[in-house]
């Protein structure tokens, strides 16, 4: 049975240079016919978003990341696919907002037992 995994990600090595992998990336995200995925790029980080049009909340989002292995002498592609950023900001804030609340409230339980009050 496959590994279910809620971010799946690839590695894989590429005989093509860096710059030719950044060039091929860039000119294929130009002749594209796709008008629903638009590509960012920083230096070796690509990422690839759904356009506002098509956009919602639970839209995926890829983060591709290009170096030079030292070990293997080749260049190394790692890719990720996720939600994008604002739900894993979401998530934390509801994780510290309920962690909050739930130190407030053993805090607040706490007092009142040792003060022998109703809780």
């Amino acid at each position: 049975m496959p590994d279910l995994s809620f971010r799946p990600r690839f590695k894989f090595h590429s005989e093509l240079s860096l710059e030719e992998l950044s060039e091929r990336l860039m000119k294929y995200a130009k002749t594209a016919p796709l008008d629903n995925i638009r590509m960012k790029k920083v230096r070796d980080h690509f990422t690839l978003e759904i356009t506002e049009k098509y956009k919602h909340f639970w839209s995926p989002h890829m983060d591709v990341n290009m170096e030079h292995d030292q070990e293997e002498g080749k260049a190394l592609v790692r890719c990720m696919i996720g939600p994008t950023p604002a739900v894993w900001t979401m998530f934390m804030f509801f994780y510290g907002f309920f962690g909050f609340l739930a130190f407030v409230g053993l805090t607040l339980g706490l007092s009142q037992w040792t003060l022998k009050k109703d809780m």
